[in-house]
C-alpha cells in the first residue's frame, strides 16, 4: 500500500505526484488543484466518463 491506501498504478502516480509537490514546496497548490479537479469531475458526467474510460486512461 502507498499513500492513503491507494495501490497499483494509481498509487504509484499518487506517490510520485506527492513527492514532486513536496520537493518543490507546492503541496498546498497541488492539493488545491486536485480539489478543483474533483469538483469538475463531480459536476460533469461527460468528464467523469472521459477519465474513467480505458480508451483514455
Amino acid at each position: 500500500m502507498t499513500i492513503a491506501g491507494v495501490s497499483g498504478l494509481a498509487g504509484r502516480y499518487a506517490t510520485a505526484l506527492f513527492e514532486l509537490a513536496r520537493d518543490a514546496g507546492e503541496l498546498d497548490t497541488i492539493a488545491g488543484d486536485l480539489t478543483t479537479l474533483k469538483s469538475l469531475i463531480d459536476d460533469s458526467q461527460d468528464l467523469r466518463r472521459l477519465v474513467r474510460s480505458p480508451v483514455f486512461s
